[in-house]
């Protein structure tokens, strides 16, 4: 047995002496036997350090005492002994190793793991039993190169690793436009278009693409391991033709709400595909439909048409009235022929839409007037408007007797003038009356 430290032997010694104090008493304390696993842990006794580890403590009172074993690089253990006889025990301290944790995954998954030469299995993996230090990990997988990295296990944090391995050979991705194209590589049927081939040798490939209807592609191609190569394609269709025809000819052609211009039209060299035709007359009601072209071919579509629009008949007077139909200018009335300017011929305005239409009469120094009509489609609706017109001062004349302004009308060899001074009143003015005479400038009254 080892020599103990100072503290326990003063300990022993006055639990001894306490008990030779007591006459006819049994014996209250115990002898504990302390053994570890590895040798060279410190024990510390209710707190108190001790000796190192195969240690042996006589006298031990009764009660709950607290042993405490500690070990560099082990996982310190603590133990609670509650002693109630004289009858010597041992005490075993069996102490963990610390072990570092890492954890590692891979790119692919599945990678043979090994550290040091040793075989840990596949990834992804949790290694818990590796001391602290420096290690060497080894990863394999087939298809990829090997990949291997120096690693430094320390402590019980948790440490992971991330590890992408490298192809041993070459993948290629293909596409075309437009997709589906039939995949050739060196003769040899490899699917359609877009799709990933992987694991390819390296070495010289030539890629063809094909769609019925469209010129073949052709490329040339070298390939290394480890190469993520890129192979794309426009493929060039084989030309059709499409003509369209209408009823009434010249109407507007849209392709795709394009406009291609005025039936009858050819539209040559058309790619394959889906379209939307849309065919426009004004006075009719648009037309649309959708059409398949396929490559090479040569198709024609025509359109009939249907009319969705009425007639107006517009008489005016006077004639020389400008007509606007929704805002819109439609002509304007002309006086009968030899006639003044008085009741005009008749203005016809086709192709007016179906509905309620507002129609707008205006001639200069005229009352404009507008007036609603209800328009059928197919049918022609007369109509018939007077205009009034309106009284605007021009002209100030001074008498030796009063002051009269109106609208000038004329004005005769010897000065006589004749003026209008309100709506519909003329006045004749003698020319040896009139002391003077001056334009008035004013702006038009409104509208009725």
């Amino acid at each position: 047995m080892r020599i103990l430290p100072i503290v326990v032997v003063a300990l022993l010694t006055a639990l001894i002496s306490a008990d030779a104090a007591k006459k006819d008493t049994a014996p209250t304390g115990s002898q504990i036997r302390i053994d570890t696993e590895p040798d060279g842990a410190q024990i510390f006794f209710d707190g108190t350090a001790t000796d190192l580890s195969d240690l042996t403590i006589n006298n031990v009172p009764n009660g709950i005492h607290l042993f405490t074993a500690t070990k560099e690089g082990y996982i310190t253990q603590r133990k609670s002994v509650n002693i109630k006889s004289e009858k010597p025990s041992i005490l075993t301290f069996k102490l963990e190793p610390i072990t570092g944790l890492i954890i590692v995954q891979s790119d692919p998954t599945g990678a043979e793991l090994s550290i040091d030469g040793a075989s840990r299995g596949k990834t992804p993996l949790l290694i818990s039993d590796l001391k602290p230090g420096k290690y060497r990990m080894k990863l394999v997988a087939p298809g990829y190169k090997p990949k291997e990295t120096d690693i430094d296990v320390a402590g019980r944090k948790p440490v992971k690793y991330n590890m992408e391995l490298s192809s041993d050979s070459a993948s290629l991705t293909i596409s075309s436009s437009p997709a589906g194209a039939g995949i050739s590589i060196n003769g040899g049927d490899r699917g359609v278009t877009p799709t990933t081939i992987s694991k390819l040798p390296s070495g010289n490939y030539i890629i063809e693409l094909n769609i019925p209807g469209y010129e073949a592609s052709r490329q040339a191609l070298k390939l290394t391991s480890g190469m993520n190569e890129s192979v794309s394609a426009v493929l060039k269709p084989l030309p059709s033709t499409l003509k369209i025809v209408s009823d009434p000819a010249g109407a507007k052609v849209y392709v795709e709400n394009q406009i291609k211009g005025n039936s009858p039209l050819e539209l040559p060299a058309l790619n394959p595909g889906d379209y939307r035709i849309r065919v426009e007359s004004l006075g009719y009601e648009p037309l649309a439909r959708n059409i398949t072209i396929k490559p090479a071919a040569k198709l024609t579509e025509e359109f009939k048409l249907e009319k969705n629009s009425g007639m107006l008949e517009i008489t005016t007077e006077p004639a020389g009235v400008r007509i606007l139909i929704d805002g819109h200018e439609c002509g304007e009335t002309s006086a009968k022929p030899g006639e003044a300017d008085t009741i005009s011929q008749v203005l016809q305005i086709d192709l007016v839409k179906p509905g309620e239409r507002v129609v707008k009469f205006t001639k200069k120094g005229y009352f404009t007037k507008t007036a609603k009509v209800v328009i059928e489609n197919g049918k022609s609706l007369p109509m018939q408007q007077t205009l009034n017109k309106k009284f605007i001062p021009d002209l100030e004349i001074t008498t030796s007797s009063e002051v009269y302004k109106g609208m000038h009308i004329d004005t005769a060899e010897d000065g006589t003038v004749r003026i209008e001074i309100r709506p519909g009143v003329v006045k004749k003015l003698p020319g040896l009356d009139i002391i003077s005479r001056k334009p008035i400038i004013t702006s038009e009254p409104k509208e009725e």
